[in-house]
């Protein structure tokens, strides 16, 4: 979400961009944003140039 940040760090000569997600959404707000996030960073990416290193949470929550 943050395009100022993503900005900063590519007026730094920055490469890449790291995104290491781990935000344990509840179900109804995980599937709300599922295709949310890739967009965004998406976004990001075309807006900097910048590679994008993304990872996000894999599992179940008990």
């Amino acid at each position: 979400n943050l395009p100022e940040c993503a900005a900063t760090i590519a007026s730094q000569q920055a490469q890449l961009m790291v995104c290491p997600c781990y935000n344990m959404l509840h179900p109804e707000n995980a599937e709300w944003w599922k295709h949310r996030h890739n967009a965004i960073r998406a976004e990001r990416t075309r807006e900097t140039g910048l590679w994008l290193l993304s990872a996000d949470v894999t599992g179940k929550r008990d």
